[in-house]
């Protein structure tokens, strides 16, 4: 019993590391206890087989990623009307799939250390950062959510050195402090722990050098803010309720709040960003304008002021319609300059992947709906600026804001709407990835929700301004266009990669030592 407490603290402290709202209090910010969270499993790993060590981290995991994204069940059943069996069946799959990923880590690492004679201290980081890489991309195109990084977002110096390694990095290092802090817990002990003081002393020195680093990025940030060029960027959040967003009957009143919203705002602003889907009128592809009164503009500055308007559009084929989650770029006389639709849909929320293997998810497959994904992904031209458009959870895969970065966009912006979550973790969670993807690129990013939390993120990670969830609110701001590249945008995953011919290179070390 005693085993499977720790394994149950783990998946405590880990889990709320994260972003947290429970029973509606959003708790305060306890992103440190995911420099602990880690210890109580691996003190168990660290007297355990393989096997063992694969169960315990599966377990541990499978807790603590139902307690952090808990979520997915009242987005599935409270606004996305599945019945509660299959919602709560997603829910625990997803759970499952994630765990395995965890179990997979902690079960290589402890077979490294017994075979090799290794440190666990080198190969649990390793390991725990390239399943959080396998993660980005699997299983139904990839799934990130919760990542140690993830709980790292309020201690603005920690994660600066994301523009250099990305957001794994950051993991790598709350790994590496978890499995540190357990060696002294050992030691305490009285039990042997090979090689401590200059194990110590490494980590010190890593410490300081992740701080060092951040601090001097902080100040040369703000700087380089300062004498860049800027845009006005005008923001809406209506916060419509999720179960009136599609009612006929609401239409008008949601009209006048874009209405109102925007005339307030088109005076002052270069860019005014609507919400995902928040233009609830279906344009086909082919459309080259849109009345600039059905989007409350009045005012016209030449072309300005501009609008991102995210909508759905759609296009008839032979096969029968498509439909697009797309942001659309207008100017002030409402034509279509430029478009992006979504590349990277939301599985069992846009589509039903392997649909003929889920078949509890059939009958239901009909409300999900049937979105087919973009196939480019671009930024958009505003006059000599590029923007980065990113539409519902695109901000939590890093390599799609890193190749907006390097195709040129100066400014990333997030249209989501994030009202099917209610009031969870959810929305405060997703605005931690954005913060990731604004340090990683130093860019910044804005981002227009339905219901929150619209904000304003720095190219340091810091969250200037944002409005209280499920509120109607504006925000105006003038944010700065970077041009520079970071090294984690022109040389992405290297820090991955680095990892991998690490274990490569052990991997033919212990081949070479058998033969």
């Amino acid at each position: 019993m005693k085993k499977y407490g720790l394994v149950a603290l783990s998946a405590l402290l880990v889990g709320l590391s994260f972003p947290t709202v429970l029973f509606g209090w959003h708790l305060p910010n306890l992103g440190f206890l995911a420099w602990v969270g880690l210890v109580p499993l691996c003190l168990l790993t660290y007297e355990s087989s393989p096997r063992q060590s694969f169960s315990f981290g599966f377990l541990a995991a499978f807790l603590f990623y139902l307690l952090s994204f808990y979520w997915i069940y009242k987005a599935l059943n409270t606004f996305g009307h599945l019945p509660p069996l299959p919602s709560v069946l997603t829910l625990l799959l997803l759970a499952v799939a994630m765990g395995l990923y965890v179990g997979v880590a902690l079960m290589a690492a402890r077979h490294f250390v017994i075979k090799q004679n290794g440190e666990m201290l080198i190969w649990l980081p390793i390991f725990w950062t390239l399943l959080e890489w396998a993660r980005n991309y699997t299983p139904f195109g990839g799934f990130p959510w919760s990542n140690l990084a993830m709980s790292q977002t309020g201690y603005l110096p920690l994660i600066q050195i994301a523009d250099v390694t990305g957001a794994y990095g950051i993991i790598f290092f709350i790994a590496w402090l978890n499995v540190w802090i357990t060696e002294i817990i050992l030691k305490w002990q009285g039990k042997e722990v090979r090689f401590f003081l200059p194990k110590t002393i490494v980590t010190v020195c890593l410490f300081a050098i992740v701080l060092g680093y951040g601090f001097f990025n902080l100040r040369q940030g703000g700087n380089r803010s300062l004498t860049a060029a800027h845009l006005n960027v005008g923001l809406i959040q209506p916060n419509i309720p999720q179960d009136e967003k599609w009612d006929e009957a609401t239409k008008a009143k949601q009209k006048k709040i874009f209405e109102d919203a925007v005339q307030s705002l088109e005076r002052n602003a270069d860019l005014i960003i609507w919400p995902e889907a928040s233009w609830t009128e279906l344009l086909w592809l082919e459309s080259t304008s849109v009345p600039p009164q059905d989007i409350g503009l009045t005012v016209t500055r030449g072309k300005r002021p501009y609008t991102l308007l995210g909508l759905n559009m759609m296009s008839a084929k032979p096969s029968g319609e498509e439909y697009f989650n797309s942001a659309a770029l207008l100017d002030s006389d409402g034509n279509i300059l430029d478009r992006y639709h979504k590349v990277h849909l939301v599985p069992f929320g846009e589509y039903i992947p392997l649909k003929n293997l889920l078949v509890f998810l059939k009958p239901v497959a009909s409300v999900i709906g049937n979105f087919k994904a973009g196939k480019e992904l671009k930024p958009l031209a505003l006059e000599n600026v590029k923007i980065g458009p990113l539409i519902c959870y695109e901000d939590i895969f890093p390599e799609l804001s890193r190749t907006l970065v390097k195709k040129g966009a100066q400014l990333l912006i997030n249209l989501t709407n994030d009202a099917w979550y209610g009031v969870t973790s959810a929305p405060y969670q997703h605005l931690s990835y954005s913060v990731l993807r604004a340090v990683e690129t130093r860019r910044a990013l804005v981002r227009a929700t339905n219901t929150g939390v619209t904000a304003i993120v720095d190219p340091t990670g810091k969250v200037l301004q944002a409005a209280p969830l499920f509120e109607q609110a504006i925000i105006l701001h003038q944010v700065p266009l970077l041009s520079h590249q970071t090294i984690y945008t022109k040389l992405g995953d290297w820090f991955i990669w680095a990892c991998i011919l690490f274990v490569l290179w052990q991997l033919v070390k212990i081949y070479v030592q058998r033969n």
